[in-house]
């Protein structure tokens, strides 16, 4: 019994602080490249808010562009990935992932509310990196900066391309 209690003892503030981690994760499936916006290296963690474990380099011929990565889920700001990179649990903050859109040099629709029905937002130019911020089931929020005028909306997320590095059909 006090082997018991003894290791309870030593594992108990793991359980406590991994308790419950995730439990807000909404799942995604998606595949999204990193940017930082300064070509400075983007930060992945171990878990939200705690060690940076690697540093995904820019690609500054490409827009700063870096590796393009697959996210599995979203929780408070972050977007956990799969584990493709290493054989750990991986997080990236938002704002450090980008696409383009798939109608690329054309009309891109982005929408008020993650559903057809809302108000659309329609840009004319379309060849700029959509900044990923957040996902609702099969829809993504982006920001993006056209001309000095921010944007912010949804996309639906087979409108969007993930390669920094050519355009999707």
């Amino acid at each position: 019994m006090k082997l018991k209690v003894a290791i309870l003892t030593i594992i108990w503030p793991f359980l406590l602080d991994n308790i419950g981690f995730c439990q807000n994760l909404k799942v995604a499936d998606f595949y999204a490249f990193t940017i930082h916006p300064k070509g400075l290296p983007v930060m992945v963690y171990d878990y939200i808010n705690r060690d940076i474990v690697m540093k995904i380099m820019s690609n500054k011929q490409e827009n700063n562009a870096g590796q393009v990565v697959h996210i599995i889920g979203v929780e408070n700001n972050w977007f956990k990935l799969d584990k493709c990179l290493v054989d750990e649990d991986l997080w990236i903050k938002s704002g450090d992932l980008g696409v383009f859109a798939r109608n690329f040099h054309s009309t891109l629709i982005l929408f008020e509310k993650p559903e057809l029905t809302s108000t659309k937002i329609q840009l004319y130019e379309n060849n700029e990196i959509l900044i990923v911020k957040d996902f609702f089931e099969d829809w993504v929020s982006i920001t993006t900066n056209i001309n000095g005028v921010k944007y912010e909306g949804w996309l639906p997320k087979d409108k969007t391309c993930s390669s920094p590095f050519t355009t999707c059909p």
